[in-house]
């Protein structure tokens, strides 16, 4: 996709309101409204379709249903990763489906912490530089004097706190999960989209991350998005959306 809007086939305007301001303080506007999308895989018979959807800024909201219903797929879509086929995404007041593709990156960079289920970490990295990567590839991220303290403040309060100069292909599988939930959060997002984010965890360490999750949402008065199969994390949010209510839609 072209970086000139004049080529992106959408409103000049429209694209120029998107662009996104470096500066935190939107807590007070919208979370997360969702209309009329559309979205499918080529070449297969998969098919997404939310009529409408709407999470107010701030709040906690779990994302349930059968595998392969579009959970996943909707997170990435919410972060800019996808485009819909159809519709209208705006998140935090930034209709994210009219930006370009530099725009969606540095969106993603800026407002949104997302905890992948496969973690994607750079495994020529150790621990703490996975943990402050955004700042590595965000030009806009200013490296403040204290932020490898909050890196390591992260990792203290997951549990790995003395693994930070440890590569990744060195962790456990839960391990390298809790250096990708720190990384989420290092940016202090406005957006936090978790997928599976307690999947390879014991009970233990399951409620710790989660009261982590709740607790830098909170602090932040960040909107905080989960995806989860753990009904026991279900009770601890503010709402819960089924996506069996949107199959066959």
């Amino acid at each position: 996709m072209s970086e000139d809007a004049s080529n992106t086939g959408r409103p000049e305007a429209a694209v120029r309101g998107a662009e996104v301001d470096s500066a935190h303080g939107s807590s007070a506007g919208p979370g997360v409204r969702v209309a009329e999308l559309e979205f499918a895989y080529r070449r297969t018979s998969f098919q997404l379709r939310i009529p409408r959807w709407e999470v107010a800024a701030a709040k906690h909201v779990a994302v349930t249903g059968p595998s392969g219903s579009g959970k996943t797929t909707l997170l990435h879509l919410l972060a800019g990763i996808f485009l819909p086929d159809a519709g209208a995404i705006d998140v935090t007041g930034v209709r994210v489906d009219m930006l370009t593709d530099a725009q969606r990156r540095r969106f993603r960079l800026e407002r949104i912490g997302f905890v992948f289920q496969d973690f994607r970490l750079l495994e020529y990295l150790d621990v703490v530089d996975n943990i402050v990567l955004p700042y590595r590839i965000g030009r806009s991220r200013r490296r403040n004097s204290d932020l490898r303290e909050r890196a390591a403040a992260l990792a203290e309060a997951v549990g790995i706190g003395d693994r930070l100069r440890r590569n990744v292909q060195r962790l456990s599988h839960g391990e390298r999960q809790r250096v990708a939930l720190c990384r989420a959060l290092i940016g202090e997002p406005e957006l936090i989209l978790a997928d599976e984010p307690t999947g390879n965890l014991d009970p233990r360490n399951k409620h710790q991350i989660m009261e982590l999750l709740h607790e830098h949402a909170r602090r932040l008065q960040a909107t905080l998005i989960v995806v989860t199969h753990d009904t026991g994390l279900v009770s601890e949010m503010d709402s819960v959306v089924d996506f069996k209510d949107w199959m066959g839609v």
